[in-house]
Parts: structure tokens; sequence; C-alpha cells
């Protein structure tokens, strides 16, 4: 759940119960209201942090029995990293709530292994639930202002708000809500093969190596459509060379008009796309899709189209590299290649462009071989 909706449940709740506090203050003595609201906010406080923690555990839980690779652990305002590469403890902002950082190894029954993290995490809170249930009928039902009364109110909440669908949150989560990702619909699953591929960019993965085409054509989208896993199937088609298998989706993609498009609408994956992904890289394959063909002409335009709206300026180095090499020009082929790799080795993220066009910088060498 969004970090404004659990804050807005909290407000609301709150707003309601400082409103009967200030009733009773004024029917009652504040002397004993006010020992007694602050014992029963204390209780729901402990109460909504267990079941935070028991359904955060649930998902870390099943993540690795799956094999996913979790980084990272949320548990209200205090982040734990898990992997060695964030910091052990770390402030996460004013959150009431919690999030597992996790990632699919590779895409092998990926739907599966997603629902059963899934799951894992409302089956926690509801098992926590129960046990404060029969607490409270064991303590012979004293009331929901006692503190097993509490704790059982609490445990729901805490229920019904993991269990809430993405239509009834005000912004649609990519990775999917928990239930979303039980019924896992074409674009969260999308969602998550991008994660596991940039999962196995992070270990210096290709990504024909951590997905194949075939692999990846259950979770494409309509023809037309532009999403990250799309730009994923090209490159993995590409690094096995299979040129004509990835032209007719990527030259519908691609186009000047679609490029300069501004998405705007925060619901629909298919038009909300992230600005690079109309740009820079939907051009460069482009590129090299023209290059496939020995048009470098059309090469050129798709290179102005990245050099126009790149998001960092060694983008489009290395399609400079492949079309002097397709020039027959080596002075500045090897220039361009040499800016690219410097950029790419200074960057901290530039493994990931390592892992996406090392099939790139093979063929560059085995055609100056």
């Amino acid at each position: 759940m969004p970090p404004r909706v659990r804050r807005l449940i909290f407000w609301l709740v709150a707003g309601g119960a400082a409103a009967r506090l200030y009733v009773l203050g004024q029917e009652r003595s504040w002397a004993v209201v006010l020992p007694a609201a602050a014992g029963v906010t204390a209780v729901a406080f402990a109460a909504w942090a267990a079941h935070v923690v028991a359904h955060e555990l649930g998902h870390l839980v099943a993540a690795r029995v799956v094999g996913f690779h979790v980084s990272a652990l949320r548990l209200g305002p205090v982040r734990f990293g898990l992997d060695g590469l964030e910091p052990k403890v770390s402030w996460a902002g004013l959150d009431l709530g919690g999030g597992l950082s996790s990632s699919p190894v590779g895409l092998a029954g990926l739907p599966q292994k997603l629902r059963f993290v899934a799951l894992a995490g409302p089956v926690a809170t509801l098992g926590l639930m129960t046990a404060t249930l029969v607490w409270y009928q064991a303590a012979g039902a004293p009331g929901v202002a006692s503190v097993p009364g509490i704790a059982a109110t609490m445990g729901a909440l805490v229920l019904v708000t993991a269990l809430l669908p993405s239509w009834a949150l005000p912004r649609r989560p990519p990775a999917g809500t928990d239930m979303g990702q039980v019924f896992a619909s074409r674009k969260t699953l999308a969602h998550w093969v991008r994660i596991a591929i940039l999962d196995g960019a992070e270990r210096g993965q290709r990504v024909s190596q951590t997905a194949t085409p075939e692999a990846l054509e259950p979770y494409l989208p309509p023809e037309g459509v532009v999403e990250p896993v799309v730009l994923a199937w090209v490159v993995s088609c590409f690094e096995l060379g299979q040129f004509e298998r990835a032209r007719p989706r990527l030259m519908t993609a691609v186009h000047p008009e679609r490029s300069r498009r501004v998405p705007n609408t925060e619901d629909d994956l298919e038009t909300n796309v992230e600005p690079w992904l109309l740009t820079d890289l939907n051009a460069q394959a482009g590129a090299l899709a023209a290059l496939v063909d020995g048009d470098v002409t059309a090469a050129r335009r798709f290179l102005a189209e990245v050099r126009t709206f790149e998001a960092l300026p060694w983008y489009g180095d290395l399609l400079e590299a492949c079309i002097a090499e397709a020039s027959k020009d080596e002075a500045e082929r090897d220039a361009a290649l040499e800016r690219w790799r410097s950029a790419v080795d200074a960057h901290p993220r530039g493994r990931f462009a390592r892992s996406g066009n090392d099939w790139i910088l093979d063929a560059l060498e085995q055609r100056r071989a």
C-alpha cells in the first residue's frame, strides 16, 4: 500500500479518536481520560507494529524459499540492508508500513513464485490476527477497548489494508499489491520480468542469459505498445542474432512522433512510460536495426533522435562507433568506442550499459578482427 494511503488511514483513525477523546474529557475527568487514552494508543501502535513485522517476515521467508534475491527489509521508518550492498540499518522516512526489496533470479516459474511470496504476507497477518482473536475470546470478550480487543481490531485493519486491490488505491504500484501479484496480470508480471533482468545485469549477465525471447514472449504487450519488457525482448533477440524476429515489433514502436509524446496518465502503464524508453533506448535499437539492414542513412536519423533526448551524453557514442564501422571509418569508430567505454567505466551504473551492449562490442571486435 502506498505511504499516502497509510497516512490517510492513520489520520482518519487518529482524528476520530481525538474527537472522541475530547468529548470524553469534557464529560469526565481529564485525569482519568488521558492515562487511559495513552494506554490505548500504546497498545494500538504495538499491535500495528507486531502485525507489520509478521506480514513482512512472511514475505521475507517466502522470498528466500523460492530463491529470490532479497536486498532490503523495511519495517516502519527503519530499513535493514540484507545483501551487503546497502547500509545495514538506515532511516526510511516517516512511514507506518513495511516493505521488502526483492527480485526474481531468472524467469523460471515466475508467476507461481510471485504468488507464493505475495500470499505469504497476508497469511502471516491472518495467522497473527487469529491468535489475537483466540486471546480475545479466552479473556472473555472484555470489549474492543481492552488490550486483546485493540490487538484484534488492529490485526483486522492491517489485514484489510494488505488485501486492498490496485484499483482501490490512488496510484497503482507498478509491482502490484499483494493481491495484484496473486492474480498476476500481464502488466504486473512484465514489471517483475524487468526486475529479474536488472538483477541479472547487476550480476553481469546479458539479457538473453536471463531471459530468452521465448521466455519473454508471454509478457509482451500488444503490438505498438512500449514497455520495458519490449526492449528486453528486442535486445534478447539481437543478442542471439534473431534480427528479423525483432524488427516488426521494434519498428512499430520507434518513430519520432511516438518518441516526443509525453506520458500523462499515471494509472495506464501502456502510456505512462519513462521518457528514456520512448527516446534513448528505442532509438538506439532502431539505429541498430537499420545498421543490420545496411541502411546507414536511417541509422544516422535514429542517432540524431538519441542525441536530442539522451538522458546521458554517452548514450549515442556506441551508435557512432557502429555507424563509423558501417561507413568504414576506423578512426572515428575507435574514438567513439573509447569515449563510450571511458564514460561507462566511470558511471556508477555503467555495468548495466555493459550487460545490455556486450553483444554489440563482440560484433565490433569480430569485424575488426
